[in-house]
């Protein structure tokens, strides 16, 4: 991690917008769910999604209504998949997953000399263990990955 990133437990104060992230459990046999949840004030282009391993994916994305701050969401994810993914895309997520270490990594990481950016949370499945990672205005290269998905496949 560059020297400014600061990461450890999920501290006991947190903005209120990450308060009401999507904190269902992740869906059985989901590989990942991946949100981005924006530090300012509008939350018209926060996203989530969910991807199984067979390549389906599921995205909910926010109208265009006002939306309260700290709420992140306005709707559901869909029923049935958005797209079905590749199945080189959906390996490639998985290998960065792994070479990420999320399965190591502290709860929390964060940039605290960056003023806007996002939220980025990553709840993924690893050989058969849950871990979520919370990264606030920090992307690192995984982050960068599963951000372009969604500029790729809306």
């Amino acid at each position: 991690m560059p020297s400014a990133i600061q990461s450890g437990a999920i501290p006991d104060t947190l903005d209120p917008s990450l308060q009401n992230r999507d904190s269902e459990p992740l869906p059985a046999g989901a590989l990942i769910k991946y949100q981005r949840i924006n530090r300012g004030k509008n939350p018209r282009n926060n996203y989530r999604w969910v991807l199984y391993p067979d390549g389906r994916w599921f995205l909910a994305t926010n109208s265009s209504a006002d939306l309260a701050r700290d709420m992140p969401f306005d709707g559901e994810l869909p029923k049935q998949p958005t797209k079905t993914l590749p199945e080189d895309l959906v390996q490639q997520i998985r290998k960065a997953l792994v070479e990420a270490k999320l399965d190591r990594l502290p709860p929390y990481a964060v940039n605290p000399t960056v003023e806007d950016g996002t939220f980025d949370v990553i709840t993924a499945r690893i050989d058969g263990k849950i871990y979520e990672v919370i990264y606030e205005a920090y992307q690192p290269p995984l982050i960068e990955l599963l951000a372009d998905v969604v500029t790729k496949y809306r």
